[in-house]
């Protein structure tokens, strides 16, 4: 079995610990994954990858798998985070992890780490979203927000690489959901026509929202409005 196989094989047996809320069997697993994943590259003889397109080929594919698995890592910190067992710092975790994940992942055409990191800096500080003057771990929130709308919107343009992928029209509703800005309930439509009640992009997409309804509180005071779009957002999608 080649190394993303085996990655694969780790990150399905990491998502049924995560399943039963067995955090640290689903971190220890999916740890073991990334760790082979760097070890591949690492191991990728120098200077010859351009001449060898299997080679290449194999690069690709391990730094895809690898910026997938930061991405699952992130998410479980994030599920134990909303969890009875949660533990200080585990956003903190996951922003680090989607951090890192993206960092790779902006090589590619994808948005899932892009959109997650910001996510996550949004249950961290849901005031955030909205303040142009603070920044939540380095990132001011409303800035990057429209950085990753320009992203998604040019990757599900009509011409565009992903114009059929329903995660991505996932990604740009949620975007467009935390700014707030006139056409967000134009792009939660856009995914809901795209993405079946049946389909798995709907469920998690859902799950997302409703994360993002419990981690926003009345308290919030200035994120008000975005509770208000959140809660629309999920009796649309559900």
């Amino acid at each position: 079995m080649d190394v993303v196989a085996r990655a694969r094989d780790l990150k399905t047996q990491a998502m049924d610990e995560r399943d039963i809320e067995s955090w640290d069997g689903a971190l220890r697993l999916l740890d073991e994954a990334k760790t082979a994943l760097e070890q591949a590259l690492d191991d990728l003889p120098s200077g010859v990858l351009e001449k060898d397109s299997k080679l290449l080929e194999f690069e690709n594919s391990v730094r895809k798998a690898l910026y997938g698995m930061w991405g699952s890592i992130g998410g479980v910190y994030r599920r134990r985070a909303a969890s009875t067992d949660r533990r200080p710092g585990d956003l903190k975790a996951a922003v680090d992890s989607y951090d890192e994940g993206h960092k790779i992942e902006k090589r590619f055409i994808d948005s899932y780490n892009l959109t997650q990191r910001l996510v996550t800096r949004v249950l961290l500080s849901p005031s955030a979203a909205l303040d142009e003057s603070m920044k939540v771990e380095n990132e001011n929130v409303p800035s990057a927000l429209r950085e990753a709308r320009q992203i998604v919107n040019e990757q599900t343009s009509a011409n565009g690489p992903r114009n059929k992928d329903e995660y991505a029209f996932a990604d740009a509703a949620i975007i467009a959901l935390i700014l707030g800005e006139e056409g967000w309930m134009d792009a939660l439509n856009e995914f809901t026509r795209r993405a079946p009640k049946s389909s798995y992009a709907r469920n998690v997409t859902l799950d997302v929202l409703k994360e993002l309804g419990a981690g926003v509180k009345p308290s919030d005071g200035a994120a008000g409005s975005l509770r208000t779009r959140i809660q629309e957002a999920v009796r649309l999608a559900s």
